[in-house]
């Protein structure tokens, strides 16, 4: 139970977009969207199935097209240029990741704690409950920011900013999966989910609260 499967990490990406595209300008109607989120998850959610326990030296480039997936899902949907589109990417993408690893952390936690039965409708439960509560704070979060997001433009120096932090936490988050044997990664399973889910979430604020900075930088520059 050590590796999460991919297909919840391709459920939680698309919950992510969906939600910060339900709160940005939109460049589609309603059917559009259907039909290209609806390919979206068909899409992502087999390439992950079929992806799914590669050998590290696929797991690169496989999140390089991940992350390129998310991308073209976000600047097709919204109104945005190339660079805010990248901002929103690693934003869904981070937000993605938390809500995969905390599902699963959670889980193997009630397994071996609470002696929970592993089952698939145990599984579907726990999936269902926890990231419906999760993307009901996120969306209440988010709809905070529905004005900054209508008006928001990113340069190349804050489009750089976000795919650093982005970047950082990925590998950090990631360590003890990518470097298994290196001084800084921990052999204990949930040790490894306590810090990847932990880091994961510090992305999520970390970028939220720069996104609500840049938000009023830009207010206070159209004064």
């Amino acid at each position: 139970m050590i590796h999460t499967p991919g297909v919840y990490y391709a459920l939680t990406y698309w919950l992510a977009c969906n939600l910060l595209i339900w709160f940005s300008p939109k460049r589609l109607n309603s059917k559009q969207r259907i039909v290209v989120q609806g390919i979206f998850l068909t899409v992502l959610v087999s390439i992950m199935t079929l992806s799914d326990d590669k050998s590290n030296v696929m797991f690169v480039p496989l999140m390089l097209l991940y992350i390129g997936m998310i991308y073209g899902d976000i600047y097709i949907n919204c109104l945005y240029d190339a660079r805010t589109a990248v901002h929103f990417a690693v934003r869904a993408f981070i937000v993605g990741e938390f809500a995969a690893s905390f599902e699963w952390h959670i889980y193997y936690y009630a397994i071996n704690n609470w002696k929970i039965p592993h089952s698939r409708l145990t599984d579907l439960l726990f999936v269902t409950v926890i990231h419906a509560l999760l993307f009901i704070t996120f969306a209440q979060l988010e709809k905070k920011n529905r004005e900054i997001n209508a008006k928001l433009r990113i340069n190349y120096s804050q489009m750089v900013s976000t795919l650093t932090i982005g970047v950082i936490v990925f590998i950090m988050s990631n360590f003890s999966f990518i470097f298994e044997n290196s001084p800084f990664s921990s052999p204990f399973i949930s040790e490894i989910f306590f810090i990847r889910t932990l880091v994961d979430l510090g992305g999520v604020a970390i970028l939220f609260g720069y996104h609500v900075q840049l938000g009023e930088l830009m207010v206070n520059l159209e004064k």
